[in-house]
């Protein structure tokens, strides 16, 4: 007797992640013209937000860049 549904062990089924299937990100323009900052972090990933708001914290003026 399986421990979960069988539909879990079906590998033939897409998976998502929680966040693939609820996240509405808001929509941001391309950037269009030159911007300047302290320090640019790239991707908004789970360390690059953590990077950006240790560094603002601190003082530091930081842009966060995250391909479209």
């Amino acid at each position: 007797m399986p421990l979960y549904d069988p539909v879990i062990y079906d590998r033939s089924l897409p998976v998502q992640s929680y966040w693939e299937t609820t996240a509405q990100p808001p929509e941001y323009a391309p950037l269009n013209q030159l911007e300047t900052c302290e320090v640019a972090v790239i991707g908004a990933g789970l360390t690059g937000l953590s990077a950006a708001w240790h560094l603002a914290q601190a003082g530091v003026e930081v842009a966060i860049v995250e391909p479209g």
